[in-house]
């Protein structure tokens, strides 16, 4: 009886370990692990797919932006801003005389539009336009993102080079404090995720050597931290990753910034990621992907050799390293990032790839493309001078 008893008891042990061990599996391929570990180590081949096309029935007018709201697509150009569901139903329209629209994110139900070139900005839900601040200046650019219904503005100012002004939108729109420049045109700012800081970017006037200046601002009261000059380096791209991370990109190199705001500065960080250090590469697009990550994508000149343009695609952690990187055909101009994917696109070309650089498949019916906005991982819209599609990689 005794040996039997322990014989069985073997047996239930070993039937009780594969059990465990089909229940890690069944929650590892469900939760996709086991996939992103075959498709980074190349053991998961994925085959590139023919997209189904849907084209929406609107012509933009003008140059044009897009952005998902929850299921509504918006969609904005010179004449104003459109709406439409995901299948291509038309909602509303707002008509508005714009320049040079471009919408920022402010979660998943609204989005701030600026009219770059114009004076105006918009808060729009998938209802409608909520709210709009007027300023009796040019924009010059917005941030490239918001934080606590606030957004900063540049603009220009009389008897300075520039000026910055933080709106915030929480109740009443309401601008906050405008810091103007003497020294410097400021073309770019972006704002911490945390709250706690925003940077300011601009060059210095013209000279032999362009540089990159940083104003650093305290966030909510928007008080000066300090100014940091990057001498003979143009990084018109400013993006936080991650809490302070700054990520600062340009033709010829991409940087992580950390300012420390304490008296001491020892925390302070100024890491080269990347340099063009002479050779015939250059960083032609990055931008933010998740709040968590950073990617960037520089193209190898060929044509005037004959040559197939390709382009290198790189994904940094926001501690400046290095997680993916791929190589991707085609020359590129701009990158939109969402969960595991990546869309690159050029003048009339998308190609979307996995982060481990598989092909997922591309896209080449609309022409003279503005941007593109993703509503899932394998279906985005494609937005274009004369047409906008729906592009499904299902």
């Amino acid at each position: 009886m005794e040996k039997t008893f322990a014989i069985d008891k073997k047996k239930i042990i070993i039937i009780a370990a594969i059990g465990v061990a089909l229940i890690i599996a069944i929650i590892l391929f469900a939760t996709g692990i086991v996939g992103d570990l075959l498709g980074k180590w190349g053991i998961l081949k994925i085959q590139p797919v023919e997209p189904k096309v849907t084209f929406y029935e609107y012509i933009p007018k003008g140059d044009g932006d897009v952005i998902l709201l929850d299921d509504q697509l918006l969609i904005a150009d010179q004449s104003g801003v459109s709406c439409f569901s995901v299948d291509g139903t038309w909602q509303w329209n707002k008509e508005i005389n714009l320049k040079a629209p471009v919408f920022i994110p402010d979660g998943e139900e609204k989005t701030v539009l600026g009219d770059v070139g114009g004076n105006g900005i918009y808060g729009f839900n998938e209802d409608g336009l909520q709210w709009n601040y007027i300023i009796d200046r040019e924009i010059v650019n917005i941030s490239e993102n918001t934080v606590n219904n606030q957004i900063i503005i540049i603009h220009d100012a009389d008897n300075y080079l520039s000026a910055a002004t933080l709106v915030d939108y929480s109740k009443e729109v309401k601008a906050i404090a405008t810091r103007k420049f003497g020294q410097y045109y400021m073309i770019s700012a972006s704002m911490s995720q945390n709250g706690e800081q925003a940077a300011i970017v601009g060059i210095t006037p013209e000279s032999e050597e362009t540089s990159t200046v940083i104003a650093f601002m305290d966030l909510p009261g928007y008080e000066f931290i300090s100014t940091k000059t990057i001498s003979n380096e143009f990084l018109p791209v400013a993006s936080y990753v991650n809490g302070n991370n700054l990520f600062l990109a340009g033709g010829d190199s991409l940087r992580r910034v950390l300012e420390d705001s304490s008296y001491t500065k020892q925390n302070s960080v100024n890491d080269l990621l990347w340099g063009r250090e002479g050779g015939s590469d250059t960083l032609v697009a990055a931008g933010n992907t998740d709040g968590k990550n950073f990617v960037t994508v520089s193209t190898v000149a060929g044509a005037e050799a004959g040559l197939e343009a390709s382009s290198e695609v790189r994904l940094y952690a926001s501690d400046g390293a290095l997680k993916e990187s791929f190589t991707c055909e085609g020359g590129i101009e701009a990158v939109k990032h969402y969960g595991k994917m990546i869309a690159l696109y050029g003048e009339n070309e998308v190609f979307v790839y996995n982060i481990y650089g598989q092909q997922i498949g591309k896209f080449d019916g609309v022409s003279q493309i503005s941007d593109i906005e993703f509503i899932s991982e394998k279906i985005l819209v494609v937005c274009g001078t004369s047409k906008i599609a729906k592009v499904d990689f299902s």
